[in-house]
């Protein structure tokens, strides 16, 4: 898969938080980490590098 590809199959995953706004990882919906099982330890460090990529730009504009 390209890392574009990636990008929009996961970004689904990426929720933002409406306090602090910045990005965090929700599998389920109310953001439970059981989802952590059920994906492959690759998908889940990409998408924490994008988490940390997005999160870091939004620090910068603040």
């Amino acid at each position: 898969m390209e890392m574009k590809e990636k990008i929009r199959f996961y970004i689904r995953y990426l929720g933002r938080d409406s306090f602090t706004g910045f990005y965090e990882l929700r599998f389920l919906p109310d953001g439970e980490s059981v989802g952590y099982n059920h994906h492959d330890w690759e998908d889940i460090w990409y998408l924490e590098n994008v988490k940390n990529a997005l999160n870091e730009i939004i620090s910068q504009k603040q």
